[in-house]
């Protein structure tokens, strides 16, 4: 039977809708006509500034001036007669002996600044042999945690046979009120047998022992080895850490367009049985494949 004009009208349709349907319906696409999408993505960066501060407390309201951290050592120079290292002394008589105090080998006069200075005195009996020697000042703002307004004094007694009594003069500072020994790098309290803080000095008595309390090369060999000075322990810093919190917004779009999708099983199927339909719709006379026999 041939086919007739009707049938082929129908699975001309019928393919045509086959085609579409797998089109349209069974081939995805990936973003096709999406809408704008965002997402935040919010993280969190934290970052710490830290400010330093320093409080001091002082035993006397007296405000304290501390020279800049310079060092500045005084060597012995010529103009030194009684060879105690503290060169130019002033021809002071302290004690009334008739011995001035450049000629006086148990007695040093640091001139340290314009307007004070330091004072070395050894408290011993007039035929006791002991006397002063390489007596230095450095001009040092602190030694380690130590301020150390005065500066840094060291010397050493030599002829040692007995404890010895020093006493150091200061101009007085109340802030710094404490005697301070051992050396150039590390200073500890020392304990004091007598201070007096009058007339605007600082006067403290000590025992130094020869290889013993006080004495820096901790051996008997007849030499004290004495680094001193008046001080106070400077207070630690004190951190003040302020946390600022940053928050970092990211936003991430979506693809817009017609992407086109893989296409399904269905929707393939649906393809090719729509092309066969009409294939066979419109199949040419006197094709193999015809129904007119």
């Amino acid at each position: 039977m041939r086919v007739t004009k009707n049938i082929r009208i129908v699975l001309s349709l019928i393919g045509a809708l086959a085609i579409g349907w797998g089109f349209a319906f069974a081939l995805p696409a990936s973003a096709a006509n999406s809408d704008v999408q965002q997402q935040a993505d919010d993280s969190t960066a934290t970052t710490s500034s830290t400010s330093t501060s320093t409080s001091t407390t002082l035993a006397t309201t007296t405000t304290t001036s501390i020279p800049a951290t310079t060092t500045t050592t005084v060597p012995a120079t010529p103009g030194d007669p009684d060879n105690d290292g503290a060169s130019n002394e002033p021809p002071l008589d302290l004690f009334d002996t008739g011995v001035t105090a450049d000629r006086d080998p148990t007695v040093a006069l640091l001139d340290t600044t314009a307007d004070d200075g330091v004072a070395i005195i050894l408290d011993i009996a007039d035929d006791d042999p002991e006397q002063l020697r390489n007596v230095r000042w450095t001009n040092t703002a602190s030694v380690g945690n130590i301020a150390t307004p005065n500066g840094l004094v060291s010397f050493s007694v030599v002829n040692v046979t007995s404890p010895v009594d020093v006493i150091t003069v200061w101009k007085d500072v109340p802030a710094a009120r404490t005697l301070y020994k051992g050396s150039a790098t590390a200073l500890a309290p020392f304990a004091t047998t007598d201070t007096d803080f009058s007339d605007g000095a600082a006067a403290f008595s000590y025992t130094l022992v020869d290889g013993g309390s006080g004495d820096q090369d901790r051996a008997a060999n007849g030499v004290i080895v004495d680094p001193v000075a008046m001080g106070f322990v400077r207070p630690a810093p004190v951190s003040d850490t302020t946390t600022t919190t940053t928050t970092k917004k990211t936003k991430v779009l979506a693809r817009t367009g017609n992407d086109v999708g893989i296409p399904t099983a269905a929707g393939a199927a649906a393809v090719v049985l729509g092309a066969a339909m009409l294939a066979v719709a419109w199949k040419p006379v006197g094709s193999h494949f015809n129904f007119d026999k």
